[in-house]
């Protein structure tokens, strides 16, 4: 694992794409600019000193808005943790876009910073695993259809109501509010079901 300009970056190596499949999806000049830039090498990021083509980037650290910009540059993600020291405060709506164009997206650590309003969290469908603690977030209203969550963390959030949680049958990690943590797929159903 090598710190690479402003964005902490890990690969799953693979069969090396040809170019061509590089890039994808469509993206701004200046955006692939600055990523091919910031991490020293052309059509894909450096990583431990191995530029790696796009597709095979699987997680990215984001320090910073810019790297939330270029985040559809890395097709491949899987992963995306928004830093807990970003004091960029809530997710804008160019943001939130940037993480919907991501179609392998399945974690998303957003803990310890400024989200307050989980609305746009229905653009991340293919979801598997959210983290929102230590966040200002209240409601679970929108984590209702999102029924392929299979974990959630809650821990430090100021949330009462997790009556919404209901409809996540596939849900199977549940950190609560309290930082109770339920470890089973049968735990976290009967704690559900429980829920009035």
């Amino acid at each position: 694992m090598k710190a690479v300009g402003a964005v902490l970056l890990l690969a799953s190596l693979g069969a090396l794409p040809a170019r061509a499949e590089t890039w994808p999806v469509p993206v701004e000049p200046a955006h692939r600019a600055r990523l091919e830039a910031r991490h020293g090498c052309e059509g894909g990021a450096m990583i431990a000193g191995i530029c790696e083509p796009a597709n095979n980037v699987t997680l990215v650290e984001v320090q910073g808005p810019d790297d939330l910009a270029a985040l559809p540059l890395l097709p491949g993600l899987d992963r995306v943790n928004i830093a807990a020291t970003l004091d960029m405060g809530a997710l804008t709506d160019d943001q939130w876009r940037s993480l919907a164009q991501l179609p392998r997206l399945r974690r998303l650590s957003l803990s310890n910073n400024a989200l307050a309003d989980l609305a746009p969290i229905t653009r991340l469908r293919g979801l598997q695993s959210l983290n929102i603690a230590g966040t200002a977030v209240s409601d679970l209203t929108p984590l209702a259809a999102m029924t392929g969550l299979r974990a959630l963390n809650l821990d430090r959030t100021s949330v009462a109501d997790l009556t919404p949680l209901r409809s996540l049958v596939a849900l199977d990690r549940l950190v609560l509010p309290d930082g109770t943590i339920l470890f089973d797929h049968a735990e976290v159903s009967a704690f559900l079901q429980g829920l009035r």
